[in-house]
């Protein structure tokens, strides 16, 4: 499976030894919360840097809902879980940007954008590019990077069953047009029909969550949503 943090396999072993593995792949996976009793997962692209910076004070790593899960599983269901799902075609434009140009792009994001320039002129010509290549050959390309894991990586077990208390949805908040990054991508074009079905098929498990919140649960304020879902 592509976009794993650990070899599908590895989940499979026993709890001992895979809580070792995730230990040393994830130092400081909870140490990075000041206060566990709100747990923000971040998932890359969709606001997290900002959220992270108004919670807590420092930005967070995208440690997955089930690492934090296996690692401490008391501390993880006494705490008040809660994640922010991006539209995923907005998310996988906003990712090749992001690789391209991005001011905060690793060294190895900028690497793979380098290697991306050769499909296309713009983020929007690359993703058609990439959707149109044979499916493993656009995986190899792009899942060293986290940046296009699937969202159901970060949030869901591997089952695929939703780990986090709240889900929310980036688009309808209006955090999006005040102080939040989101990267370099904001949908200002339209997005052809191919795309989204090519999208759909690679993250529908993604669309399926991300449709399936209510309308009405934003995400108007970090503090306030927060203050909100603990009382």
């Amino acid at each position: 499976m592509m976009f794993t943090s650990l070899p599908s396999i590895a989940w499979g072993t026993d709890a001992t030894l895979l809580r070792v593995m995730l230990k040393l792949k994830y130092k400081n996976a909870w140490g990075q919360y000041q206060d566990t009793s709100c747990v923000y997962i971040h998932i890359p692209k969709n606001a997290g840097t900002s959220v992270s910076l108004k919670l807590y004070g420092h930005t967070i790593n995208h440690v997955p809902a089930k690492v934090l899960n296996v690692l401490d599983k008391e501390r993880y269901e006494a705490s008040t879980t809660f994640s922010i799902l991006r539209q995923p075609t907005d998310r996988f434009i906003s990712g090749i940007s992001h690789c391209l140009n991005g001011s905060r792009a690793s060294s190895q994001d900028l690497a793979l954008g380098y290697r991306l320039r050769k499909y296309g002129s713009d983020p929007l010509s690359i993703a058609c590019a990439l959707v149109s290549l044979p499916r493993y050959r656009m995986f190899m390309l792009i899942s060293p990077s986290v940046i296009f894991a699937p969202q159901s990586h970060f949030v869901c077990d591997k089952h695929l069953n939703v780990l986090v208390d709240h889900c929310f949805a980036l688009e309808r908040s209006p955090l999006v047009q005040s102080d939040c990054n989101t990267g370099d991508y904001q949908r200002s074009q339209v997005i052809p029909e191919c795309l989204e079905k090519e999208i759909n098929g690679i993250y529908a498990h993604d669309f399926m969550m991300y449709d399936s919140i209510p309308p009405e649960h934003k995400f108007v304020d970090a503090r306030s949503a927060v203050s909100a879902i603990i009382t």
